[in-house]
């Protein structure tokens, strides 16, 4: 047969054909592998061929170019408010010092937003009209936090209890909204006779009534490395020890391990999670051990829903959470991943102290 003849196109979805029966987990994993399959068949003449044509679409984890490197002391150091509006700490070098600042993601490059107004180490953003760092002066050790209004940095200082050779540093803020808020600070104690020369010196929580930080003892002696607030009534704590907030005072909750505990995401009064140096969560009643696939330690846990959470860790280690298990994702790099934050299910971001990386589908 002469001339050009098309045959119909045929799109086959491997999705489509998942066992019914198989667990929510084993269809999340089986779907992240569907290949869509385009076959077209072309006839030329008495002789004909088939191309064919395989795409996975399944997203995966790349490195991102970006004209700065992250900032990683402050806790944390990316914000992912939509897939347009990313918020970076970064630093950039030039003869021979350093600048560091704010940088936002707008879906397509980086622009420099503000330079920071101190050492920061500590951050909660908003919006690009309200953010929030915790701060630190190197010199006079003086500790303030300072709001951003999209303008200016206001300066707010919290009077601290005094303390023989101690400062301290702002490990972590959560704002429920402008008007209530907190904040975990964590003391150090210097010493010229003992090594290291820089002792744990206690914890105290401030809280933002709206008009200033006002401190709040903590009940441990112990460092205090990040809050999460689920409401005025009701928040959770993590660093040596697990600590809950009632809306009158905070109190030391039982802990089914030993070891520091990094980061604390809650979903929910009844569902949390808590990394470290294990993997703890909470059904409602109590913390429990969940099994990891790895020996080592991890920093940073953002929870999407029961059934999709993400965990970094050092040497470029990815958890994912599908509802049933941890699982290990691949890494691009081997770099020790600080901080992860997920917008949704098929895209979001994670650092280190020299690489950005973004979680998304395409080449």
């Amino acid at each position: 047969m002469r001339g050009l003849v098309a045959l119909p196109v045929l799109v086959l979805v491997l999705g489509s054909a998942l066992p019914v029966a198989a667990s929510g987990g084993q269809r999340r994993e089986l779907m992240g592998k569907i290949v869509v399959l385009l076959v077209v068949a072309v006839a030329v003449g008495s002789a004909g061929y088939f191309v064919l044509v395989s795409t996975q679409t399944h997203p995966c984890w790349r490195r991102v170019d970006a004209p700065f490197e992250p900032w990683t002391p402050v806790r944390p150091s990316v914000w992912v408010l939509s897939p347009n509006e990313v918020w970076i700490f970064g630093k950039t070098y030039m003869e021979n010092t350093s600048s560091e600042g704010i940088w936002k993601f707008d879906g397509r490059e980086f622009s420099f937003v503000v330079g920071l107004p101190g050492w920061v180490s500590a951050s909660y953003i908003c919006s690009e009209n309200e953010m929030w760092l915790g701060c630190c002066d190197l010199h006079s050790r003086e500790l303030f936090l300072c709001r951003w209004d999209g303008e200016t940095w206001t300066k707010y200082i919290p009077t601290l209890p005094k303390k023989d050779n101690i400062c301290g540093l702002i490990f972590g803020i959560d704002m429920l909204s402008s008007d209530e808020g907190w904040a975990v600070i964590t003391y150090f104690r210097y010493t010229k006779d003992r090594y290291p020369p820089v002792q744990l010196g206690g914890s105290d929580f401030l809280h933002w009534d709206g008009e200033k930080w006002l401190v709040v003892p903590s009940p441990i002696e112990g460092s205090l490395r990040w809050v999460d607030m689920l409401s005025p009534e009701e928040g959770w704590a993590v660093g040596d020890n697990i600590l809950y907030w009632d809306g009158r005072e905070w109190s030391v909750v039982p802990c089914p391990s030993s070891g520091i505990l990094s980061h604390i995401d809650m979903l929910s009064s009844d569902e949390g999670w808590v990394v470290g140096d294990n993997i703890l969560y909470w059904d409602g009643e109590k913390w429990s051990v969940v099994p990891s696939p790895i020996e080592g330690s991890l920093r940073w846990v953002d929870m999407l829903s029961p059934e999709d959470g993400w965990a970094v860790g050092d040497n470029g280690t990815i958890l994912h959470w599908d509802g049933e298990r941890w699982s290990v994702v691949p890494c691009p790099m081997h770099v020790d991943l600080a901080y992860i934050d997920m917008v949704s299910s098929k895209e979001g971001w994670a650092v280190s102290d020299s690489e950005i990386l973004k979680y998304g589908e395409g080449s």
